[in-house]
């Protein structure tokens, strides 16, 4: 048994995915792993007196507690959320959830990943494709008015060769 437990807590304190296991009827947390402490900026006892609606941002806990219903019924497997760190500052989060039960009381255990960096370079390529979107749209612009130029000064030699 105790050889059971040492591995469960190696494998729970040692991955670099944040690790949360909240009540599923009250959404309060009742077990973290050092990657989520150290993601939202908390010590293990105070992320374990919160629940859901405290590390997310106020002003989309509508969108996190539909998302977070969603993955407990298990109409979804992951999704993407805000989350607040202890100092205010936000971060983007995907989390895979799935169901689980401790001690006779359904849970939702959740693995979050920071994606932060990768939200920033996904909004980089999406202005950067916009830009050339642009882009093109002027150079197809500026071509089609140089072939109808083009067209005109045809127009406009004949008009003159004709009068000579």
């Amino acid at each position: 048994m105790q050889d059971s437990e040492k591995r469960y807590k190696t494998l729970f304190s040692g991955t670099t995915e944040g690790i949360l296991v909240a009540d599923l009827q009250v959404k309060q947390f009742l077990y973290c792993n050092v990657a989520i402490c150290k993601m939202l900026g908390y010590t293990e006892k105070e992320l374990i007196s919160l629940g859901v609606m405290d590390i997310h941002p106020k002003k989309d806990l509508d969108y996190v507690l539909a998302e977070f219903d969603a993955l407990a019924r298990g109409e979804k497997k992951f999704t993407e959320v805000p989350c607040l760190r202890k100092d205010g500052t936000v971060f983007s989060a995907s989390v895979t959830e799935s169901k689980i039960v401790i001690d006779e009381k359904e849970c939702v255990l959740g693995f979050f990943t920071d994606i932060t960096e990768r939200k920033r370079a996904e909004d980089i390529i999406k202005r950067k494709y916009e830009e050339i979107e642009k882009m093109n749209e002027f150079l197809l612009d500026r071509e089609s008015r140089i072939i109808e130029l083009k067209k005109e000064n045809e127009e406009l030699k004949n008009i003159i060769s004709l009068k000579k």
